[in-house]
């Protein structure tokens, strides 16, 4: 486990891993038009990355050894209709990347390469929150 200056038990961010991320928009294309502050209601729409950031996640005091096993990404998200390119929406969107299932799948995006993607907010791993909040401060 590495730890960032000011930043107590705090796991560095790690590498986006690259298979993953090429299979990430097919997911997103699934579970975003579901989600209450999709921008693109009723529009038949193809979601791409624009840019992925990994973020310093903190360790759960409550479960030290699931350091490693909790990531969080930051995504920036293209929004076009389809065949329509020059009207693109941008969104972010912040997910956690797991090595096993929680348990609830009510908030999972996929299972991708080996990982389970989760609505990062809605994940309930008390880290997943604030590596997001201090992104976007």
């Amino acid at each position: 486990m590495s730890t960032t200056p000011g930043h107590n038990d705090e796991q560095a961010p790690g590498e986006i891993d690259p298979q993953l991320l090429a299979q990430l928009p097919g997911a997103l294309a699934r579970w975003m038009p579901a989600q209450r502050w999709f921008p693109r209601k009723g529009m038949d729409v193809r979601p791409h990355i624009v840019a992925a950031r990994a973020l310093a996640t903190p360790v759960d005091p409550a479960d030290p050894g699931d350091a490693g096993q909790v990531r969080s990404w930051l995504l920036a998200v293209g929004l076009a209709p389809a065949g329509q390119a020059t009207e693109e929406t941008l969104v972010q969107v912040p997910v956690t990347v797991r090595t096993h299932r929680t348990g609830d799948d009510t908030h999972l995006i996929g299972e991708l390469a080996g990982s389970f993607v989760y609505d990062g907010p809605a994940d309930g791993h008390p880290g997943a929150g604030p590596a997001v909040h201090r992104c976007l401060r």
